[in-house]
C-alpha cells in the first residue's frame, strides 16, 4: 500500500505512542514480527509504502484491527495521488486539505478552515456513530492539527472539542486509558480561547469533564494536572456566571475530584480542594436545579465529605 506523508507521519505516531507506553519496546517488535531496520523506517518517516502483512504486524502489536488500521491510512492519500478514473467520495475531504495548506491569503485560509472543520467533524461524527474508535481518533487528530495550525479559526477549535469529548466516551466504552495526559497537553490550549462565546466555553467545559474523569485511569497522570483540568472548568464557568449547564459541569468536575482526592492528598492540599468545593457550592445556590444539588451532595456523602 501506498504511503502519503500525511499517512507517513500518523503511522509513526502511532507506531511511537505505543512503544512510549511498554516498559520494553521490542515487545512492540516482537508482536509486530518485523526487523528493528523496518520499524525504524516507518518512525523515521523513510517508507513509502508498507507491505500487507507489515501492516497487519502493526496493526497486531498496536491492539487495533487491521481494516481500521488500513482505511485511516488510506483516508490520507491526498486526491492527486489516485487515478482520475478510480477519485472516491473522500477526494472532496482531501483536496480540501491540499487547498488550505498551498492557500496562502489569510481570508482564504480562514474559509478553507472553516470547511474543511466542517468535513472533519461529519467524518468523526460517522466514526462515532459506527464505534471506529481508532478511526474516530484520527479524525480527531486531524480537528486538533487544524486548531493548532489556525488557532483563530473558533469552528475548527469547536470541532476538535466536539471530537475529543466523543473520543473519552468511547475510551470508557472500550476501557481503553492508555495517553490521558496527552490530551491534557492538546486540550487546556484550545479550551482557552474565545472567551466570549459562550457555546464554545459549554462545550469545552463538558469535555473537559469527560478527561478529568478519565484522569485516574492513566497511571501516569497526577493530581496537579487534575487541577489543571479543574481549573480551567472553573474559569469557563467563571465566564458565564449565570449559564446553568456551565455551573452544574463545575461542580460536577470539583465534586468528582474531591472524591479522589480525599484518601489520597495530604492534608494541606484536601483543605484547600474541601473549602473550594464548600464555596463553589454555595455560590450556585438557586443556579443549580436543587435536584442536581441533591444529587452531588448525596455522592459526597457517600464519600464522607460534608460540606
Amino acid at each position: 500500500m501506498k504511503l502519503c506523508e500525511r499517512s507517513k507521519e500518523k503511522l509513526r505516531d502511532l507506531i511511537d505512542e505505543k512503544m512510549r507506553l511498554l516498559l520494553d519496546w521490542t515487545d512492540f517488535i516482537e508482536d509486530a514480527g518485523m526487523s528493528i531496520a523496518d520499524v525504524d523506517g516507518y518512525l523515521n518517516c523513510e517508507r513509502d509504502t508498507i507491505a500487507e502483512e507489515q501492516l497487519q504486524g502493526i496493526a497486531r502489536a498496536l491492539g487495533t484491527r487491521y481494516e481500521a488500521l488500513r482505511c485511516l491510512l488510506m483516508e490520507e492519500i491526498p486526491a492527486r495521488e489516485q487515478p482520475a478514473e478510480e477519485e472516491s467520495f473522500d477526494d472532496p475531504y482531501n483536496a480540501l486539505w491540499d487547498q488550505f495548506e498551498a492557500a496562502e491569503d489569510e481570508n482564504a485560509r480562514g474559509e478553507l478552515a472553516a470547511l474543511l472543520a466542517d468535513k472533519i467533524e461529519q467524518l468523526g461524527m460517522l466514526h462515532y456513530e459506527h464505534y471506529d474508535f481508532l478511526e474516530l481518533c484520527g479524525t480527531y487528530n486531524d480537528a486538533h492539527s487544524l486548531a493548532a495550525t489556525i488557532p483563530e479559526s473558533a469552528e475548527a477549535a469547536l470541532v476538535c472539542v466536539k471530537l475529543a469529548t466523543g473520543v473519552f466516551e468511547l475510551k470508557f466504552r472500550f476501557q481503553e486509558f492508555e495517553n490521558v495526559e496527552s490530551y491534557i497537553d492538546e486540550l487546556i490550549p484550545v479550551t482557552g480561547r474565545f472567551p466570549d462565546d459562550e457555546e464554545f466555553a459549554s462545550r469545552s467545559a463538558a469535555c473537559l469533564c469527560n478527561l478529568l474523569q478519565l484522569c485516574p485511569y492513566d497511571m501516569g497522570v497526577f493530581y496537579s494536572r487534575m487541577r489543571e483540568v479543574l481549573d480551567r472548568i472553573e474559569e469557563l464557568a467563571g465566564r458565564f456566571p449565570e449559564n446553568a449547564g456551565l455551573q452544574l459541569c463545575y461542580l460536577r468536575s470539583i465534586t468528582f475530584l474531591i472524591c479522589y482526592g480525599k484518601p489520597r492528598l495530604i492534608d494541606e492540599a484536601y483543605d484547600k480542594l474541601f473549602k473550594q468545593t464548600k464555596d463553589a457550592f454555595d455560590a450556585r445556590q438557586g443556579i443549580v436545579a436543587e435536584s442536581d444539588f441533591s444529587e452531588m451532595r448525596d455522592v459526597l456523602w457517600q464519600n464522607g465529605i460534608i460540606l
